[in-house]
């Protein structure tokens, strides 16, 4: 059953649908922050090649940005490279208009809802 097959037929806040779980575990690599952290270092001290370089995350936040921009207008096709002007203009306006109410209740959060967080990685 689709998704929105689901959200369309549901008769409660939250789906808790049964699925399968496979996990993909290397024996011959470590992943993540730790080897990032390690590969930094040794391209510092042994001119090693970095696996994660800088202008990566920067080509990933603009590419974030531009579904960011076709967003707030209105769903349309932003061309890259991304106009910044266009955006901080847009980011500006949003940052004037927002505010900070410490007044609201935060909802209490459903069983189900709550579970749905609970991903084990």
């Amino acid at each position: 059953e689709s998704e929105r097959e689901v959200c369309y037929n549901l008769n409660k806040s939250t789906p808790i649908i049964e699925s399968e779980y496979l996990e993909f575990v290397t024996e011959k690599f470590e992943w993540g922050h730790k080897q990032i952290l390690q590969n930094f270092a040794n391209a510092i001290l042994l001119g090693e090649d970095l696996i994660a370089p800088g202008i990566e995350g920067i080509n990933e936040l603009i590419i974030s940005n531009a579904a960011y921009l076709s967003q707030w207008c209105e769903n349309k096709e932003i061309q890259l490279p991304l106009n910044f002007k266009k955006f901080d203009r847009f980011l500006n306006k949003l940052i004037r208009n927002s505010s900070i109410n410490s007044n609201k209740k935060i909802a209490k959060l459903s069983e189900g809802y709550k579970d749905r967080w609970q991903v084990k990685w």
